[in-house]
Order: structure tokens, then C-alpha cells, then sequence
């Protein structure tokens, strides 16, 4: 089923709901101010009743009230329609369908109307009750004089009174069932158009090409619907630098695949037309530089994209950043000692922060093989960590040649190589360096030392909030 479609059912359904619940209160209360009506009227009936046969002394002067209870005598209605074309006919008719008995101290009849029981209706003396008496329900109002030693009872059928409940409720209906029907018929009539643009732009979306990423239009549609369409456009226009982004990513990747793998194509080339066992050797240890090259290249890469995929950290914790520099300079250890380059360790204060320990270690590992790698044989390397109450400074300085200041800019592309190390590197360690800081909410700046080289600083705010989701696109 449809959007629209579901919607009006739901609609149509509430609407019925609201509607029968309206229509179960109004005939609860229509029931019970009938029947608030209907105990005055026996009242009403039985103090009028009460005050003529206390006047009556004389029993010529009883039968004459006999006989006008005869006049008031209820036809014997049928508890069917009947009544209400009875009511319909003679608004007044109702006053005639109330049984009347009049009885004495010591229990007799006196005075009885033809529709009332031959037994009296109730010992009770004075207000209102609810008795059954030959298989019909009666309510009755009692009232007594103790100076005549007469009480008075006015009785009504309970029958009556449901059908004359019933009788107004159904007065009641047609104009709620019209009314219902007009809602409905209203909701079809406005949803119908509402809904009209979103079924064009699904429908438009749903036809397109996939790689037809231009803008939906704004201008047809309601007000109402232009957040959604923006929202949309924004996503393709995110979706479209996605896309461009990764397609010069792979291009680019497999440019640069491109070169170690001829290189080690040439190596072993020359080492199968080697004729000394020196050459061989030598062309051997290249194809074992170009492999760690390569290998290098593609952790990069696929660390890289592993990144580019994240744009929230997935748990983020509290990280000592101190102990992942000396792990860092540990495993690098060997590096170091092969380049003959010195690394110190400085910290001013405590270096605690909320973050990704195996993002953070990457970072740090790419600063230093950076700058071990950029530094001459003989330099020094140096890395510091200070913290404030606010914020967690990382600077690592090198010796090397450094990157003049309008270049610092570009150093932060992918494949982009701006030093003068004799042994190359991918490109890719400050790319990775910037996009892990984004990650934990940091800021990262390059300067020069005043000793030389390249200082690059990486500020970590201490109350970085980060989302408890992870988007992936």
C-alpha cells in the first residue's frame, strides 16, 4: 500500500475512533439526563398525586380521584417504535405512561392506575428505588404522609426509558454519521494534493540514473516539502564529491601502485640477467625495498580509506597520549637506529585525552617515520606533549629541510611529496595525520623551528564532544 493510501486509512481510522468514542459519551449522557428528567417528573407526579388524596376525606371524593387516574391511565404501548410515533404524535403522551399507587397504613390499596402492578411496588416509604415485579423493572419514587397514614408510589417502566434513550440517540446519528462522512471525504481531499509532490520526487528519483546526481527542483513544491528536497540535494551533492573524491583516489592510488610494481619488474628482470652473484644480490635487495615500499603504500591506502569512511569515533575513551608516543618511538626504535637519527621525549604536564588509542598511536607513528625519514643522518628528532586545563598540544620537530610556508598548504594532499628524503615516502602520512585529528576534533599546523626543519603541531581540545553513532558513507 502507498504512502498515501496508508495515510488516510490511519486518518479515516482516528477519525472513526474520536468518533465513536464522542458518540458512547454523548449517548451515556444523554441516558443520564434522561434519566435525571425523568425522576423529577416522578416526583413531580407523585407530590401532586400525595397532595390530592391528602384532601380527599371523603371516599365519593376517592373515586372521583380514581377516576381521574383512570384518565391518566397509560395506553398499553408496546415497548417497540411504537412509543416514539406515540411521541411523535402527542408530544404529551409520555405524562400518561407513569402507574400510580396510593396505599394505606396498614398496606392496602387504596388508589391504583390500570398500568400498575396489583402488588405494591416496594415497602420503602420515601425516595427512589429500583424494583422487578411481575418480570418487568420498575423505578420508583416512594413518598409518604404520616398524618393520613398514606404513601404515595409513582412508577415507571424501565423499558420506557431505554427506548426513549435509544429514540433520541438515533435522532442523534444521522447528522454524526454525515458528519463522519464528510471528514473522510475531506481527508482524501486534502491528503490527495499534499502528497502529490512527494510521490513526484519519489517517482522522479526512483526513474533516474544512478549517476544523475544534479539537484532536485525546489520551485513546484509546497513549503512544507522544500526542507526534505534540500536535505536531498545536500546528500547528492555530498554523494557527488564522494564520488569524485574517490575516483581521483583510485586514480591516484593506482598511479602510484603503478611505479613500485615496474620497478620491481625491472629488479627482477635484471636479476635473471644477472652474471655475478654481487649483481644478483643487489638487484634482489631492491625487489625487497620495492615490496616494503609497495606494502607500505597499501597499509597507507587502505588505512586511509578505512578513514575516509568514518566521520565520528566509534568509542571513544581516555587516552594517555604520553604512553602512546614512548610505545610509538619503541616500535620505531630500529628505524631510528638504522638513519642514525636521535628521538627525545618531552612532557611538560599531563597529557590525558578523549579519543581512539589505535587512531591516536597511527598518528604519532606517521609524524615520526615523517620526520625520521626527512631528517639527515646525524639529526634529531624531537617530541613534545603539553597539556592545559583546555587543550592537549603534540609537537613533533625534525632537522630536515623543512617546506616553505606557501607550500604547507599542499603538503596536506594525498600523493603530494615536498621533501628532499632520499628515500621516498607515499604521500599519504600527513593526509592520514589530518584526517585522524578531524576525527578527535584537533587542530593541525605546520611551522618552522627555530633551529630549522618542519615542527608540526597537532591541538587536542580536552571537552571535544563526540557523536555516539558512527556515519559511513
Amino acid at each position: 500500500m502507498s504512502l498515501k493510501y496508508r495515510l488516510i486509512a490511519w486518518l479515516t481510522l482516528l477519525t472513526l475512533a474520536v468518533w465513536a468514542a464522542m458518540s458512547l459519551l454523548l449517548y451515556r449522557v444523554t441516558v443520564q439526563e434522561l434519566a435525571e428528567v425523568f425522576d423529577a417528573q416522578l416526583a413531580q407526579s407523585a407530590r401532586t398525586l400525595m397532595a390530592l388524596a391528602s384532601t380527599s376525606a371523603g371516599r365519593g371524593e376517592m373515586e372521583q380521584l380514581q377516576e381521574v387516574l383512570g384518565q391518566l391511565e397509560p395506553k398499553h404501548l408496546p415497548i417497540t417504535h411504537t412509543l416514539a410515533d406515540e411521541l411523535d404524535e402527542q408530544p404529551g403522551a409520555y405524562e400518561r405512561l407513569i402507574a400510580y399507587q396510593v396505599i394505606t397504613r396498614e398496606g392496602h390499596l387504596r388508589l391504583v392506575s390500570g398500568s400498575a402492578p396489583a402488588q405494591p411496588f416496594s415497602s420503602q416509604t420515601s425516595g427512589f428505588s429500583d424494583v422487578q415485579l411481575e418480570g418487568q423493572r420498575w423505578r420508583v419514587f416512594s413518598l409518604a404522609d404520616p398524618a393520613q397514614g398514606l404513601v404515595v408510589h409513582a412508577g415507571e417502566q424501565g423499558e420506557i426509558r431505554d427506548e426513549l434513550a435509544h429514540y433520541v440517540v438515533a435522532c442523534l446519528s444521522p447528522p454524526v454519521w454525515l458528519a463522519i462522512a464528510a471528514l473522510v471525504l475531506g481527508v482524501w481531499l486534502v491528503v490527495s494534493p499534499a502528497l502529490r509532490p512527494l510521490v513526484g520526487i519519489a517517482g522522479e528519483i526512483k526513474h533516474r540514473d544512478p549517476h544523475d546526481l544534479k539537484p532536485l527542483p525546489v520551485e513546484p513544491a509546497p513549503r512544507e516539502v522544500v526542507p526534505l528536497i534540500d536535505a536531498l540535494n545536500s546528500l547528492f551533492l555530498r554523494l557527488q564529491r564522494a564520488i569524485e573524491t574517490e575516483r581521483a583516489f583510485t586514480g591516484d592510488a593506482a598511479h602510484e601502485l603503478r611505479t613500485p610494481l615496474a620497478g620491481l619488474r625491472v629488479q627482477a628482470q635484471v636479476a635473471l640477467r644477472a652474471t655475478t652473484d654481487e649483481d644478483r644480490r643487489r638487484a634482489l635487495r631492491q625487489i625487497i625495498v620495492g615490496v616494503d615500499r609497495a606494502s607500505h603504500l597499501v597499509e597507507q591506502l587502505l588505512l586511509l580509506s578505512r578513514l575516509d569512511n568514518n566521520e565520528v569515533l566509534d568509542h571513544p575513551e581516555a587516552v594517555d597520549l604520553q604512553g602512546v608516543a614512548a610505545q610509538t618511538l619503541q616500535d620505531l626504535t630500529s628505524f631510528s637506529s638504522e638513519r642514525r637519527v636521535e628521538v627525545h621525549l618531552t612532557q611538560t604536564e599531563p597529557a590525558t585525552l578523549l579519543g581512539d588509542p589505535a587512531y591516536l598511536g597511527v598518528l604519532l607513528r606517521n609524524l615520526l617515520d615523517n620526520a625520521i625519514r626527512y631528517s639527515p643522518e646525524g639529526g634529531e628528532v624531537r617530541v613534545e606533549l603539553a597539556g592545559t586545563p583546555h587543550a592537549v598540544t603534540l609537537r613533533v620537530s625534525d632537522s630536515g629541510p623543512g617546506i616553505p610556508s606557501p607550500r604547507r598548504e599542499e603538503a596536506f594532499r594525498r600523493f603530494r611529496r615536498l621533501g628532499e628524503a632520499g628515500d621516498v615516502g607515499s604521500g599519504l602520512g600527513l593526509s592520514i595525520v589530518q584526517k585522524i585529528a578531524e576525527l578527535h576534533r584537533a587542530e593541525v599546523s605546520l611551522a618552522e623551528p627555530p633551529g630549522g626543519g618542519l615542527r608540526v603541531q597537532v591541538r587536542f581540545p580536552r571537552g571535544a564532544q563526540f557523536d555516539s553513532h558512527r556515519s559511513t558513507r
